[in-house]
């Protein structure tokens, strides 16, 4: 239970600001299916954290505890380090999304989200605790709720939410965590 709790905690913290996160407001404002675009970003989160999530199972045999939270401590760091960096609004004028586009939603979502922080948070989840499947099943609930009040409220979003200051507050934290753990596992 705590392999799921966690995964889920650092998820929902490192999707807020994030590129995905970008684009679930874009499509907050622009498409007229909210369940479609819910349907595309799980399908899409759902492909990707199985993917992680299998490789941290297939590299936890490998791994002895040291190098599973040197390799935790390497993600957390690497999550919160890109949430201090400047973000850019996505531009998604090239691909008109219309609400029959699952497919488009989902390889946005897919390609956004593939080989990122949350994919690289899951995959060491996955090789440390030797739970794949919470640690799968709490990223992806993870993903889910931090990108559906963005689907669901649009244009209001940023107005309850600063996503800078948030993310920023949230990277510093991730940084702080990530390089305590490091020397913990290094020096012990």
């Amino acid at each position: 239970m705590d392999t799921l709790l966690v995964a889920f905690l650092l998820a929902s913290l490192t999707a807020i600001g994030d590129r995905s996160h970008l684009l679930a407001l874009e499509l907050g404002q622009r498409t007229e299916s909210v369940n479609l675009s819910i349907s595309g970003l799980a399908l899409a989160a759902a492909l990707n954290i199985s993917v992680a999530a299998f490789g941290g199972m297939m590299m936890a045999d490998t791994l002895n505890i040291r190098s599973a939270n040197l390799l935790t401590g390497l993600a957390i760091l690497y999550a919160g380090g890109s949430g201090l960096f400047a973000r850019h609004q996505l531009a998604i004028h090239a691909v008109q999304l219309k609400p029959s586009s699952l497919i488009r939603i989902t390889s946005r979502f897919f390609m956004i989200g593939f080989g990122d922080k949350i994919a690289f948070l899951t995959f060491a989840l996955s090789a440390r605790m030797d739970q794949p499947l919470l640690a799968g099943i709490g990223a992806i609930a993870g993903i889910m709720a931090a990108h559906i009040w963005p689907l669901l409220l649009g244009p209001e979003w940023l107005t309850i939410i600063p996503l800078s200051t948030a993310r920023h507050m949230i990277g510093l934290v991730f940084l702080i965590s990530g390089i305590a753990i490091i020397i913990i596992s290094l020096a012990f």
